[in-house]
Order: C-alpha cells, then structure tokens, then sequence
C-alpha cells in the first residue's frame, strides 16, 4: 500500500525501546499548564524545511518504552526534557526547588537549592534556567550542568518569570514596565535586550534556535505571535475573536491551545514553512498543555475523567497514544523521541501528588532528503540522500500516474539499501509520479519524499535530397530537401526543424538558410531551390520542445555537385627559358585550391597547387624542356568524376 493512503494508528501501551537519535541541544521550559521542549537549530528567517503530510501505511505503529523518571513523595511537576537531561519543580517544606537526572544513566544532578520557591524550570544542552522567588520578587537564574556554576540572568527591578532557554538565547516574562513583556538574556555577550514591549501583555514566551514566540493577551483575548531574532522580523500566526495560548515552537511549527466556539480546547499549529495553519489535535474532548520538538508534537488529551497524553508526527500526520491509565497523564514535554509527563500518584484520592514518567517512542523515520528524478530514453533515474536513523531498514519506492493517484510499490523484494533506484519500466510519453519512503526495523514508513519525471518517446526523422546530382553546367539546377517527424509510427505536426549543411572539407554542420522549419499535419516538411557550391552533406534536427519527447537527427542526405572549369593559356607556343601563364576559372564560385595536372610527350610531369582567388586562378609555368606540354585543371580534393574540364596544351621549342 503506497504512503498516504492509510488513516493513522492510536497505539497505547508500552513496547520494545529504541533510543532517541539526538541533534544539536535542545531545551524545554515550563507553561501555565506544565512543560515545553524546543530543538535548538540555528535560523536565519521563518521560512523553514516544509511539512509533508502523509500518514503511515495501516499496520505501522509507533511503539515505546515507559521508564519512571522521579518516584520521590514528594510533589513532583512542571518537567522539562533536553536530550537525555530532565529537569522539574519538586515541593518540599522549605519552598520548591529543582531537580534533575541523567536518563541515560539514571543519575540525578546536583542543581543548586535555596530557601525560597525555585519553580518553572527550562533546560537546553548544558544550560538549566528557572524562577526564583527566594529574594521577594521573581528572578532568573541559571546553572551550567558541566562548570556546576550557578549565575544570574535576569535580577533587576519587577517580576522575571517563566523563563525559556534554547542554545545561546534565555527569554522570559517581564513586568519591569508595569504591563507584562518578553525580555531575552545573551549567554554568550552577556547582553539583555527587550524583545517585545508592545501595548498590553505579552505572556508565555518560549524560543527554540532564533525564533521566538508568544501570548500577545487583551482584556478580550489572545493571539500568538511569532518572532525572528536574527532578522526582527515578525508575525501573528493565530489570532480572532477565540482564546489562544500556551504556544510552543520548533522548528517546524508553532502549536497553542485555542478555546473552541463549543467551549473546550483544542490544540491547533502553524506550519513554519508552508505558511499555513495545521490540525494538532480538534475535537469534542478537551486538549491542550502542547508541546513540541521538531516534528513531534505532545499535548494532554482529557476525554472528561482521566487525562492521558497524545502525540502526533507531523510529518507523517499520524496520531498516537503516549500514556494513559487510572491516574491523570498530564503535562507533557518532548526532545527527539523522548517524552515525559506528570502521572497522578496511585492510591491519591486529592489529585495533587504527581510523579514523573517517561518513555522512548519510535517514531518513524525521517523522509528521505534531496528527492531527485531525471528521466532518459532509458528510464527514470532516482536519486536521495541517505536517512541517518539508526534503525533504518531501507526505502521504499512507488510509482503513480498522476499526484493523487493510485501509488505501485515498486521494490516488490522488499525494502532497498541503495539511495537510488532506476524504473526502466517507467511509462514513455507521459510523466511518472514518485514518492519515496524510508523504512525502520519496525516497519514504520517516513512521510512520502515526492519528485516526478517523464520518460520521453524516441522520435524518427528521415531526410532526402532530389535530385542528388547537380550539373551546373544546366540552367536552374538545384535540388529539394524533404523530411518526415513522427514517433512510433505516429506523424508529429506543428514541430520545428532545423535543417543543416557540411559542405565537402568543412569540419562542422552550420544552418541552412531558410532552413527553420515546421512539419505539416502528416509531420512532412520540405525546403526547394538549395544549390550548393560544392559536394555538401545535409541533416534535419528536431530540437523537442515537450518533455515527452525526445529530440532527434536524420540520417545524412548527401548532394553531388559537378563543377565546371574552364582554362586558358597565354600562349599556345614559346621558346625553351619561357614562362607560360597559366588562368582559370571555377563554376559556381569556390574557394580553396586547384591543382594544375601537367604532362609532357604524354607522361606526368608535375602538379602544382594553386589558390583560388575570388573562384579564379592564375600561374606562371616554365617548362624546363622542350616537347608537347598537357595542362589539365581539377579543384582540389574534389571527386574527379564530378569535374568538367578541358585539358590545354602548348609547345616548348627551342627557337
């Protein structure tokens, strides 16, 4: 069954593990109603890699392993995931603090605690940001993970609050100027500048490799704006008369919580590169707190009772169940193919206890990139380049003849190793649609790479001269060139021919004048009145001007051309020590040399090359003895058959 063609799966439950493939650092931070993840990849302006939606064939599933990630007594919330490193709030006597772990080595790590409430973490490679209210006023402040150096990032006057960390860039919420705006700290310059202070609020900042994006709130509602922190520039990705929040930003997308017009939740995105808006998750159940990496997006879905985490692959557009059980599933947050979330203790009738669970899903794998088709006589010929996943088991190739038709696998022997694959079976004369998938173990298939190419019909193009011997010593002699244009039997009207010319001791074909030409309804095509100067060669070009055919040159039609010399001499009698003048001319007019055959008493005596002259020639001779002397004049290198001549004579005597 080709990609696209299948609904997608909702899988619960736990399954074989398979560990996230990490790229670059990546940071999560904490919303109103839990965590957020972002990739850090560097961004030069909004428009990014597209979004190809495409479910999974029927029977792919996107498995997973689940793993507790804090089982404390305490109150554990507001986690955070960046790579293999989680980050949360844990409840304590003295005011929450923070703590995180190792999940590959299930070590917990030594962040710093206070008196105080420390909450809201984010983490982003080596980098742990959060909120600090220790000093009466809510700060920043954060702590490197491998110098175990604690520092501040945002202390002054006002509120900083639910900061967001990605790479190099740290954004939080600010109330410094009496309304709320988003502030950004420079790890690298030490610099802070404001990035938004617009009128109103701007809440719930989050940033993920440059772009920024946040909740520009009224007393009536909520949009979600967008900006670019290398360029400035901006957008509003959400906004009308409905509540719109808790963005959250990748690379790929942005996705929020919108209230809907029957009054619950839905999470909606905005497709960075195509420009677009996205279904994350719509329906008559509640969902919202979304979070997304890449092209993985998490939210909380609460049918009414127990809430359970859900997750979508927007590349692929399938959907599927993360967690879900007796207790609330809540809150979740991802990096790569790891996710983690807020699970409600056992046995806890109050709902206020929570732990943190995670798991591992196997995604499936990204689509090929760099898709190219290029279609021959022969075929078509693809080519991609390699998928990097580490349980890659190959790819897939399927035909269609049309963009929304039905799609052929065409590896029928099971999935290929190679990243490129030639359809000598492609259909000719009309173009071919492709789609290519990379598969893991699991048999998970990526979205659909998409590319297309036509294999053009070979073309026949004949030529013929009329006649194919010229005498110019006849009036009006000259001769036809005709043709015909078709492919596979089948006549090609309305096709421009070019016709071309090598005369005898040219080294390339060159136009013929007049000889642009073009075939009638039954793909005939002439041109009359052609007198060439000499021995010339003649061919037709089709030069295609549709992809579904090909271009094409007729065989050779060669034309024969009997010149006409005429000679003279300047004396017909001279004396031994005399010179004799030699002269011509050379019908129809040509160029290049003669050669001046002289005999004497009957025997060959010499030859002698001379140039042309405007078609003439002219030579002084002194015969070296006395006798009868034979002057026969041919045009160099030219077939002697093809020569009218005279041949002169003159007597050499000694007085």
């Amino acid at each position: 069954m080709a990609p696209g063609t299948a609904e997608a799966i909702i899988v619960s439950g736990w399954f074989l593990p398979r560990e996230a493939a990490q790229v670059g650092a990546t940071k999560a931070s904490p919303n109103v109603a839990g965590g957020r993840l972002w990739a850090c990849l560097i961004l030069t302006a909004f428009l990014l890699v597209p979004l190809m939606v495409a479910p999974r064939p029927s029977g792919a599933v996107v498995s997973s392993t689940g793993f507790p990630v804090s089982l404390n007594p305490e109150n554990e919330t507001q986690a955070a995931v960046s790579g293999n490193t989680a980050v949360w709030t844990v409840s304590r006597a003295g005011g929450p603090d923070i703590q995180g772990k190792n999940l590959s080595t299930g070590l917990d790590l030594l962040i710093p605690t206070e008196p105080g409430a420390q909450t809201r973490p984010s983490v982003s490679g080596r980098t742990v940001v959060w909120e600090d209210a220790s000093s009466g006023n809510a700060d920043i402040y954060g702590y490197d993970l491998v110098t175990r150096q604690k520092f501040p990032v945002a202390v002054g006057p006002g509120n900083q609050t639910r900061p967001s960390v990605s790479g190099r860039d740290v954004v939080w919420e600010d109330d410094r100027n009496g309304n709320r705006d988003i502030y950004r700290f420079d790890l690298d310059s030490g610099q802070e500048s404001p990035v938004t202070t617009a009128p109103g609020d701007q809440r719930d900042p989050d940033v993920d490799g440059g772009l920024v994006v946040w909740e520009q709130r009224d007393a009536m509602n909520s949009d979600v704006v967008l900006k670019n922190l290398a360029t400035g520039a901006r957008r509003t990705v959400a906004s009308g008369s409905a509540w719109q929040d808790s963005p959250a930003v990748s690379a790929a997308a942005v996705v929020w919580r919108v209230e809907s017009a029957s009054g619950d939740y839905d999470v909606r995105g905005y497709d960075l590169a195509g420009q677009r808006g996205i279904e994350v998750a719509v329906g008559s159940d509640d969902e919202y707190a979304p979070d997304i990496d890449g092209r993985t997006a998490v939210w909380t879905h609460n049918p009414g009772g127990n809430a359970d985490v859900r997750g979508k692959d927007l590349s692929t557009g399938e959907s599927f169940t993360v967690a879900q059980g007796s207790g609330q599933q809540e809150v979740p947050a991802a990096s790569g193919e790891t996710v983690v979330w807020e699970v409600q203790r056992d046995g806890d009738d109050g709902f206020g206890s929570f732990d943190l669970q995670g798991a591992r899903l196997d995604l499936a794998p990204a689509s090929p990139a760099g898709l190219a088709a290029m279609g021959s006589g022969e075929g078509v010929a693809l080519d991609w380049e390699g998928n990097a996943d580490s349980d890659l088991a190959g790819y897939n190739v399927y035909r269609a003849a049309s963009e929304g038709g039905e799609y052929a696998k065409l590896n029928t022997r099971g999935p290929l190793s190679a990243t490129s694959f030639d359809d000598a079976q492609a259909p000719k004369g009309t173009r071919s649609y492709y789609r290519v998938t990379a598969v893991d173990a699991a048999g998970s298939e990526s979205a659909a790479a998409r590319a297309s190419a036509v294999v053009p019909k070979a073309t026949q193009l004949t030529l013929s001269a009329s006649p194919t011997l010229l005498n110019y010593t006849l009036p009006n002699s000259s001769t036809t060139l005709s043709g015909q244009l078709s492919s596979e039997g089948t006549p090609l009207a309305g096709k421009g021919i070019v016709l071309e010319r090598k005369p005898l001791g040219g080294s390339a074909f060159v136009p013929v004048s007049g000889g642009e030409l073009t075939t009638d309804a039954g793909g005939n095509f002439s041109l009359a009145g052609l007198k060439p100067e000499r021995n010339t060669e003649y061919r037709a070009r089709f030069v295609t001007d549709a992809e579904e055919l090909q271009s094409s040159a007729s065989p050779i039609a060669a034309v024969e051309v009997k010149l006409l010399v005429n000679t003279g001499l300047s004396a017909t009698r001279v004396k031994l020590g005399k010179a004799v003048g030699i002269s011509g001319s050379v019908f129809p007019a040509n160029s290049g040399n003669v050669t001046l055959n002289i005999a004497r008493n009957g025997l060959p005596l010499t030859k002698i090359n001379v140039p042309l002259q405007s078609s003439r020639f002219s030579r002084l001779y002194r015969p070296p003895k006395t006798g009868l002397y034979t002057v026969r004049v041919t045009p160099a290198g030219y077939p002697q058959h093809l020569v009218t001549t005279t041949t002169r004579s003159f007597r050499v005597t000694i007085r």
